[in-house]
């Protein structure tokens, strides 16, 4: 990309710089995040629309500039998007092509609930890890692994007088694992190390750099200790296998268009898919079995739209004295991409036969 582009600071638009240092596992997030408040204003002044790469990030929940939680979903059809698909564009939904952007005055009435010593471990990551992000291309070392494990030491020091029991206890991390990060043995996430960094209250740049005034500086702890959660966990609630049931068979019966995944009824339910299969296995199947039949559909009339589509395209250039090759025509269709299916690509081969 960088010899396309003739630009040589590429790398610092991903987390290469910190590869060395940052384990990869977890790190980023399966599913796209976004601050439609950013993306608006990006909108209203005329500014790039882009995404923010601390948005990819799995531990960042919240905005940084807003301080408002980043979106998931998409607020017009309500789905998921992955970090990159195939009609990914930055602004708008992968799914329905919609604009994600919101006014800040527009926020949404129901939020998911933190408490305060949450939210502030929240919006201090986001600050911490986009000051981070934003001082890479500065940096005057290169990162190491070995780095982690000097730093992790000296403020053991600081902190427990080299006690790495002691340290751990302090921060409630177990003891082991806390001894294999000073050795070098094993990398710490970055969930781990910003739950250390914000103990320590030090900056995520200032404790991997090991800034010698920070570590020089009365030893102090940040109470209370924020809580390392894994994104895969979830609180445990009750199944309510007949409400689910009833709801599964109530979508089963409705003239939804398009016709709900399962992945998405388990969303909209809240629960695990793998646990309403358990209990439902053939409501399951008929759900999924719907959902097929409504996609080969909707592939079937994309594809028809698409042919009838380039016979209008080259009947156009036709009549303007233009020879309607493959290019010119893609240039001009609404998804040219499906120019890579044979039933399209036939269509355009018979098309042009007629004008030669």
């Amino acid at each position: 990309m960088q010899k396309l582009t003739l630009n040589n600071n590429l790398q610092f638009l991903t987390l290469l710089t910190w590869s060395e240092v940052f384990p990869s596992m977890n790190l980023v997030s399966s599913t796209r995040a976004w601050c439609p408040y950013c993306y608006q204003e990006q909108l209203t002044r005329n500014h790039i629309v882009y995404e923010s790469l601390a948005w990819s990030l799995d531990i960042i929940k919240v905005c940084s500039y807003h301080k408002q939680r980043l979106h998931h979903n998409c607020h017009h059809c309500h789905q998921t998007n992955y970090a990159l698909a195939w009609r990914s564009r930055p602004g708008y939904c992968s799914k329905c092509l919609k604009w994600l952007g919101l006014p800040f005055e527009a926020q949404p009435s129901e939020s998911k609930s933190s408490t305060e010593d949450e939210l502030k471990f929240e919006i201090w990551t986001a600050i911490t890890v986009g000051d981070l992000l934003a001082k890479s291309p500065y940096l005057t070392f290169e990162p190491f692994k070995e780095n982690m494990a000097k730093s992790l030491c000296a403020y053991v020091n600081k902190v427990a007088d080299g006690n790495i029991a002691a340290f751990a206890r302090q921060l409630q991390i177990p003891r082991n694992t806390v001894w294999l990060w000073c050795k070098g043995r094993n990398l710490p996430s970055i969930k781990a190390l910003l739950h250390i960094c914000y103990c320590l209250k030090v900056s995520l740049l200032n404790f991997l750099t090991l800034e010698e005034d920070l570590v020089n500086s009365p030893p102090t702890l940040r109470i209370p200790v924020p809580q390392i959660k894994s994104s895969r966990q979830k609180s445990i609630k009750r199944f309510d296998a007949d409400k689910v049931k009833q709801n599964i068979e109530a979508i089963l019966e409705s003239d939804e268009y398009p016709a709900p995944s399962m992945e998405e009824v388990a969303r909209r339910l809240k629960c695990d898919r793998r646990t309403i299969f358990r209990y439902f296995p053939d409501l399951c199947h008929a759900i999924s079995a719907r959902y097929l039949k409504g996609r080969k559909a909707r592939f079937e009339h994309n594809i028809e739209q698409s042919c009838e589509e380039i016979r209008q395209i080259t009947q156009k250039l036709w009549n303007q004295g233009i020879y309607p090759s493959e290019k010119r025509v893609s240039e001009q269709m609404t998804m040219p991409g499906n120019l890579r299916y044979p039933k399209v690509r036939l269509a355009l081969q018979e098309v042009q036969c007629q004008f030669k």
